[in-house]
């Protein structure tokens, strides 16, 4: 066998053998995403079919999982939005190694988003969690995702603020977290999104909506106005009171003084 013959067989070898790998990874996380998941509707029950032989089904054609390349069973993003499904950010999504887009908008997940996810989804370039249940802040880590150019955190529960590191998303053109419970000023790299894309986070302040500095500054000035109110009225009253008793005793001393 020749070098050049030798090589291309080597070369064809690995990459026939990495596939494999990647696709037993592949269908590893699948499983795990199925096992941590509420499912009332039997959807992923239905259609995530996995062989009890031990060989591999095309889970290309699994709803809600697009792959990269019809022949080759290596996940380019899940699409499981209005599912009905329940339960947790799902797990085991780290073994989805060549996966850029998750959708799991319009469910009933909870809980936290995990703090681990830019080491779980270190390339992604889509995520839409919207109109879910999720709770806690947004993970700060996330601005690690520098893929990322479709973030949607829309109808949630999300308190805090939103992490200044998101300036570091230069990618970032479409950005939502509307009707959360968020709090503070709004990153400067993020003014450049529309008021919508904001409303509905009482807390929230800054461009596009007013000025921190200047709701702040009312805020102590009221403050400021009610001490010196309070102090003032304190030392009123007590001149008056000195007055009045020095008017109703002042007879008495004089009679005293005759």
């Amino acid at each position: 066998m020749s070098f050049d013959t030798g090589l291309l067989f080597w070369l064809l070898l690995l990459s026939s053998s990495s596939l494999c790998f990647g696709s037993e990874l592949d269908i590893q996380c699948l499983k795990s995403v199925k096992r941590s998941l509420i499912d009332p509707s039997g959807i992923l029950r239905s259609s995530w079919k996995f062989s009890q032989d031990g060989t591999t089904n095309s889970i290309c054609n699994f709803m809600g999982v697009i792959c990269w390349n019809p022949d080759e069973n290596r996940i380019l993003g899940l699409s499981l939005g209005s599912l009905g499904l329940q339960g947790q950010f799902p797990r085991g999504l780290e073994h989805c190694t060549s996966l850029v887009r998750l959708d799991l908008s319009n469910n009933s997940l909870s809980g936290p988003i995990p703090s681990g996810i830019s080491w779980q989804l270190p390339d992604l370039s889509s995520l839409n969690l919207s109109y879910n249940r999720f709770s806690g802040e947004i993970p700060v880590n996330i601005s690690e995702m520098t893929y990322l150019y479709s973030i949607g955190l829309q109808h949630n529960k999300l308190t805090g603020s939103i992490p200044g590191k998101f300036a570091l998303l230069s990618r970032l053109e479409s950005f939502n977290v509307s009707d959360n419970l968020l709090s503070g000023s709004i990153p400067v790299a993020l003014s450049k999104f529309s008021t919508s894309c904001f409303s509905g986070n009482q807390g929230l302040c800054g461009v596009p909506f007013d000025s921190c500095s200047t709701s702040y500054g009312d805020y102590s000035i009221g403050i400021i106005g009610a001490a010196v109110g309070f102090v003032v009225g304190f030392v009123g009253a007590l001149y008056i009171s000195h007055c009045l008793f020095f008017l109703r005793d002042a007879p008495a001393l004089r009679l005293s003084h005759t």
